[in-house]
Formats: structure tokens, C-alpha cells, sequence
């Protein structure tokens, strides 16, 4: 399987025609009035073919984020995983729309969509919308979303440890992404997402 990082730009159409690991470079944008969105449609044009969809992000104070990724099956016994996944501090915004989308013709077909996202601030908007639609009988499909917050207990621990209160938080982040960033395939691809969603 190979990597590929993206950088969404407004709307975009990726076809899906190898196994491959699709990395999204995502780090918002610097102003709370900016409505860009970015829209990305992963297109499976070919039978059997495997992606891995990967975004994750960082929103620092004053940063939005409005996200839609769709994987949209056209061919049997297709595969995608895609997971979405990022940290808010305070007066920040983020909005995702995932959706699956499996025509008739897919059958065999699985697809899963997975969205987390910790809060670390006050002031702070999160929306999640998982969308599927299904028109074969044959498939595999389901998604999952989660939002929470950083635990006082998991930072206490820490500081009792005699880290101090920021050390502590960055390293609950670090490991929040670790297992994740672990996945990226390519060395190069996962330094450069590691210095993006550095606290």
C-alpha cells in the first residue's frame, strides 16, 4: 500500500484506482469568520481496491476547521477506513461531515468511519455528522463519533509526578495521536503530520 499526503483545497475528486493510504495535512484556517470549506470525495474506480483515509489536526485559539470527506463506492468488494480525528483549545471551531456512500453495483463492499475529538478549551463549537447511504445488500458498514474532554484526573496524576500543568497536557495530547500517527506508513509523511498537530 502507499502513502500519499494530501492538502485539501476547496472541493476536490481523488480516484481510488490502488491500494493506498491517503494522509490529509490538515491544520484550519486562522480566522473564525472564514467560511471555506473543504470537501474531498474519495472515488473507488476500480474492483478490490483498499484505502485508508487519515486526518488528523491541531486547532489552536481563533482556528476553524469544515471538513466533508466521502467514500464513494462504485465497484464490488472495495475497502475504506477513514478516520478523522483532532484536538481543540479554546475559541476554535470544527465541523466534519463523513460520509459513506455505496451504489448498487458494490457489493462485497466494507467502509468504516471513525471521528474523535478532545477538547482542551472553553469556547469551543465541534460538530460531527456521520451520513450513510446504502443501495447493495452485500456490505459491511458503520461509523462512530466521539467528543470528550481532556481528564483532570489523567493531568493530576501527571503533576504529581512533578510535571508541570503544560508538560502534562502536551503529553496527554502526544499519546492521544500516537497510535494513529504510528500508522503512517512513510517516514517522511508522518514527521511532517507529527510537526503539524504539534502542541
Amino acid at each position: 500500500m502507499k502513502t500519499v499526503l494530501l492538502t485539501p483545497k476547496g472541493n476536490q475528486t481523488i480516484e481510488v484506482v490502488e491500494d493506498t493510504q491517503f494522509v490529509l495535512g490538515l491544520s484550519g484556517q486562522k480566522n473564525l469568520d472564514n467560511d471555506t470549506a473543504l470537501d474531498i470525495v474519495f472515488s473507488f474506480e476500480r474492483k478490490e481496491v483498499s484505502a485508508e483515509i487519515l486526518g488528523l489536526f491541531c486547532l489552536k485559539p481563533g482556528n476553524k476547521l469544515k471538513l466533508t470527506t466521502t467514500a464513494l463506492h462504485k465497484l464490488p468488494r472495495t475497502s475504506c477506513i477513514t478516520k478523522i480525528k483532532g484536538v481543540l483549545y479554546s475559541n476554535t471551531e470544527a465541523s466534519y461531515i463523513g460520509k459513506i456512500i455505496i451504489n448498487k453495483k458494490a457489493q462485497g463492499t466494507s467502509s468504516f468511519l471513525e471521528n474523535s475529538t478532545l477538547v482542551l478549551g472553553d469556547n469551543t463549537k465541534n460538530t460531527s455528522q456521520p451520513i450513510l447511504e446504502i443501495d447493495a445488500d452485500d456490505v459491511k458498514a458503520s461509523h462512530g463519533s466521539t467528543t470528550g474532554r481532556i481528564s483532570e484526573e489523567q493531568i493530576y496524576y501527571l503533576m504529581s509526578r512533578g510535571i508541570t500543568r503544560d508538560e502534562s497536557v502536551k503529553m496527554i495530547v502526544e499519546g492521544y495521536f500516537e497510535k494513529d500517527l504510528s500508522t503512517i506508513l512513510d517516514p517522511e509523511i508522518r514527521e511532517k503530520i507529527k510537526d503539524n498537530i504539534k502542541v
